[in-house]
């Protein structure tokens, strides 16, 4: 048996060496971050109230990102940049949401919200970059405004069809937990 003066310091020293490189580093942060655990939640409202703060945080960079598409004070740089950080916003809805667990073995809510989510991104990736860069053009044609048209067209029929389901979703796990949803936005811009 060696005593324990004998351990190999210089492996120790190489070992610190190589921990200190910040190549290493992020290695280890990838990695350990590949393993994240799934949010786990004490009960279905606390489920429900997380898919809807993906939405909720998705809607709002939307919202920015229209309205800065719209204001001639935003360069076209920017608009870009809020393009890329929304586009970034809708995988992190989409993987947040595809990392949770079923509730209680029911997934339709969490299925039907990731495919609304994986709508955005590819909205946001396609339509929306193609949109965008109409929309920045010094002077657009006539069959590039039409072409925007189109796309918003494209986008409104899309997403009815994943909103409706998530609505459905929503509305059967609610009721199958006694929930009470609140209302959806759309009833409070009429007011």
């Amino acid at each position: 048996m060696f005593p324990l003066e004998t351990n190999p310091i210089k492996i120790t020293q190489s070992m610190k060496k190589l921990l200190s490189t910040p190549l290493l580093m992020m290695f280890l942060l990838v990695f350990a971050n590949g393993f994240a655990q799934a949010p786990k939640f004490s009960g279905p409202q606390e489920y429900n109230d997380y898919i809807v703060l993906q939405q909720t945080t998705f809607a709002e960079r939307l919202m920015d990102f229209n309205q800065a598409m719209g204001d001639p004070e935003v360069s076209v740089e920017t608009v870009k940049i809020m393009h890329g950080e929304l586009l970034d916003v809708a995988r992190t809805s989409a993987d947040n949401v595809k990392a949770m667990k079923s509730f209680q073995k029911n997934t339709r809510l969490r299925d039907a919200a990731y495919g609304l989510y994986s709508f955005y991104v590819d909205m946001i990736d396609h339509e929306y970059r193609e949109l965008m860069l109409i929309a920045l053009m010094p002077e657009a044609s006539e069959a590039d405004l039409a072409r925007m048209d189109e796309l918003v067209a494209i986008v409104t029929e899309k997403e009815k069809r994943y909103d409706e389901e998530f609505q459905a979703a929503q509305q059967e796990f609610a009721r199958i937990h006694n929930m009470e949803l609140s209302r959806p936005v759309e009833e409070f811009e009429g007011e």
